[in-house]
């Protein structure tokens, strides 16, 4: 996976990671510790939606 897509974009965020460059092999990210280099695999996993929001999702009928 090169890039990531809005929706994983927006996952990161609300998790405190504001990706904000991609230099071809990792991004840039400001997180609450200061600036952070992560490849867009380990973003990627990160962005994974948690257990408690399938199961949110699930109730609220959204797929996710």
């Amino acid at each position: 996976m090169s890039q990531l897509n809005n929706e994983q974009l927006a996952r990161l965020a609300r998790r405190g990671i504001a990706a904000n460059e991609y230099t071809g092999a990792a991004y840039i990210c400001l997180t609450a510790d200061g600036e952070r280099y992560y490849t867009a695999d380990d973003l990627a996993r990160m962005a994974q939606p948690s257990a408690v929001e399938r199961f949110k999702n699930w109730v609220a009928g959204v797929a996710a």
